[in-house]
């Protein structure tokens, strides 16, 4: 088990940073890279079939995309409500942002009623705790990147 984590972050790191390194170039290749590896565990560690591991990151997917455009109008919301509160039309922008975050619980409820259609309970879970350890991982590697860049950034105007 600890093997089996331990080679799934090790593939995940390279091909973060291998990502990282031709983001700016091309990152469809790396993107796709990354997702045949993700697949491929998902299928190991889950017991999916390969077509129903294509299902499965065919609706968390969808379900990313359409978080992450949510999530941004609420951001960009939450900041128009707190930079201005004694706005007139606060009101409205209170009632939006409930409406929009109706849409993330919304959203997450309609992947889990695709999930339940595909999957066992115990599948359901089981992928979960997978996507929940990727990201984790990928939260902490992009940790790593940001501060190694900053301190690459400070090494050079201190050497100046």
């Amino acid at each position: 088990m600890e093997k089996t984590k331990i080679l799934i972050l090790t593939i995940v790191l390279t091909l973060f940073v291998g990502s990282s390194l031709f983001a700016q170039k091309d990152t469809t290749g790396a993107r796709e890279k990354l997702n045949k590896v993700l697949k491929e565990k998902l299928i190991e560690k889950v017991g999916l079939s390969e077509s129903t591991a294509d299902k499965v990151m065919e609706i968390s997917a969808e379900h990313r995309k359409e978080i992450k455009d949510l999530k941004k109008q609420i951001k960009t919301l939450k900041k128009e409500i707190s930079d201005n509160p004694e706005s007139s039309d606060v009101s409205s922008k209170l009632d939006e942002l409930s409406a929009l975050q109706d849409k993330v619980h919304k959203s997450r409820q309609d992947m889990q009623t695709k999930m339940k259609a595909l999957l066992t309970p115990t599948q359901i879970a089981e992928t979960m705790a997978f996507q929940k350890e990727v990201k984790k991982f990928m939260k902490k590697e992009i940790k790593k990147t940001k501060k190694s860049k900053k301190d690459k950034e400070n090494r050079k105007y201190d050497n100046r």
